[in-house]
This record gives C-alpha cells, sequence and structure tokens, in this order.
C-alpha cells in the first residue's frame, strides 16, 4: 500500500516569487520523496557529493536544507533533514521539540536534477519496517539561506508569530 500526496509550499513571509512543490509517497516501509524549487537559480544549489562523503548531521537548517515531518497519530514524531550536498539526519521526537534522538535507519538514497529555473531533489528513506504506511499527519518544509535574500522558510502552512515547522497543527492530516 502507497499513500502519495503533493504539496505547495508558501514562504512564511511571502518575499520571493520562488514556488516550492513537494511530492511525498509512505510505503509499507520507505518514505520516498521530490523536492521541487521553481524560479530559484539552479546554480545556487551545491551539487550532491558521492555517496561515500555524504555524512550524518546535525544543523542543516543552518543552510539551506530540505525537511519532511512525520507521525502516527501521537505526540511522538519523526523528522528527515537533508542537504543539497545529500548530507542528512533523520530525528525522533518524544513530544514538540522534546526528547529529540537520532533515528536508526540508513543514508536516504537521493539524485538531483537541474533545469533552467529549477531544482530538485528525489529520495527514498528506508524505515525498516516501520510502517510507514500508517502515518498519520506529514508536513514537508524547506529552509532556503542565501546572502541576497537571508534565511526564507517554506512550508504548506505557517503559524502567524514565527516559522514553527514543529507545531502540529498546521500538519497535513494524510
Amino acid at each position: 500500500m502507497i499513500l502519495s500526496f503533493d504539496f505547495k509550499l508558501v514562504e512564511f513571509q511571502d518575499l520571493k516569487a520562488s514556488s516550492l512543490k513537494v511530492h511525498l509517497a509512505f510505503g509499507v516501509s520507505d518514505l520516498n520523496f521530490k523536492f521541487t524549487v521553481i524560479g530559484e537559480s539552479p546554480d545556487r544549489f551545491p551539487s550532491l557529493l558521492s555517496k561515500e562523503s555524504r555524512k550524518r548531521k546535525d544543523d542543516l537548517w543552518k543552510n539551506d536544507c530540505f525537511e519532511i515531518f512525520w507521525d502516527f497519530g501521537g505526540e511522538d514524531y519523526f523528522e528527515l533533514n537533508l542537504s543539497p550536498t545529500g548530507h542528512w539526519q533523520v530525528y525522533s521526537f518524544l513530544s514538540e521539540r522534546k526528547g529529540r534522538a537520532e533515528f536508526d535507519v540508513q543514508p536516504p538514497i537521493l539524485s538531483s536534477a537541474r533545469g533552467l529555473q529549477e531544482y530538485s531533489l528525489t529520495g527514498r528513506l528506508q524505515l525498516n519496517n516501520r510502517k510507514s504506511a500508517l502515518a498519520y499527519r506529514s508536513h514537508p518544509c524547506v529552509i532556503l539561506n542565501d546572502q541576497a535574500n537571508g534565511i526564507r522558510y517554506y512550508a504548506s502552512s505557517h503559524p502567524q508569530s514565527a516559522p514553527n515547522f514543529h507545531d502540529k497543527s498546521h500538519w497535513k492530516i494524510l
């Protein structure tokens, strides 16, 4: 069984005309995804490193970062972080921003593509039979950080006061 969803992401303060789309597909034991950024020069994104050079790293959100949050209906949830270089991290949380721990998974399989004014990052995260198809809510997000525009936060929905990707009231029920 595969659950497949498309998301259109909007910028927190809508300062830039970039468009972001995300396609997610939750399989029985994996998560497939495609992030597409339209309206940015694809050259602003670094190339993927070789598989051997990609590392599990913290603080990826301080630069360009593609993120997916998901849960199974309870307080606990998961967060996948991806750098355009291929560095990655997966966390589990007990509740909103509490009890963070590295989630034991293999590195995601990634590829990237560039068009005239388009960049995409596609991949699959094997969840080791953790029944990802039973995901209840999800929230894909993107952080773009460059000198010209500063930090920009994209999600399908935002709180009014400040970006907070961990706020489940803005996650989509699947």
